[in-house]
């Protein structure tokens, strides 16, 4: 089996990888409003007796500047890591579809292997079985004598067989 080839791209699968880029940012936006709306109103409650509210909310959102500080900082981190684990996934479905891709228009293919630390590591020996599977049929059908059998399919190659096969069902 060939070795896999290092990561080249930030993304692998953009539509997968940025929609959790996108949900881990909702996520954290939505946690980021949370705490400080909480902390804030804690923070004029707590101050209501001894200042005025807009005082106090005013005090309180100047707190919270550290607090969106660390936020701001961390979530770029976050979203890095999570674009990085989801190479993990995302990195062999994109091999395993150009796979399947050139497999389905009868070009030829390599054994599949997913690097070591990713996911569906055998998903990989499925698609190597299935893979050895269909060439040995179509080696079969090349060496065949369907031609002997039924003179109107004169086979060239095994594709050419298998749409031959399938033009005479139709008729």
């Amino acid at each position: 089996m060939s070795q896999p080839e290092l990561r080249k791209n930030f993304v692998s699968d953009p539509q997968v990888q940025w929609a959790l880029a996108r949900r881990i940012t909702l996520h954290w936006s939505l946690y980021l409003v949370a705490v400080i709306s909480t902390s804030s109103l804690m923070h004029v409650l707590l101050g209501l007796p001894e200042s005025r509210v807009v005082d106090s909310l005013q005090t309180a959102l100047e707190a919270q500047l550290p607090t969106l500080a660390v936020f701001a900082v961390l979530l770029p981190l976050f979203i890095g890591d999570t674009l990085r684990l989801s190479h993990r996934f995302a990195g062999p479905m994109v091999r395993l579809r150009h796979q399947l891709q050139a497999l389905g228009e009868g070009r030829a293919t390599q054994p599949l292997q997913f690097r070591s630390g990713d996911f569906w590591q055998s998903t990989a020996e499925d698609f190597n079985r299935t893979r050895e599977r269909i060439n040995e049929l179509e080696r079969l059908v090349d060496r065949s004598h369907l031609a002997a059998a039924n003179d109107t399919i004169k086979p060239s190659n095994a594709s050419d067989v298998f749409d031959q096969l399938a033009e005479s069902r139709k008729s």
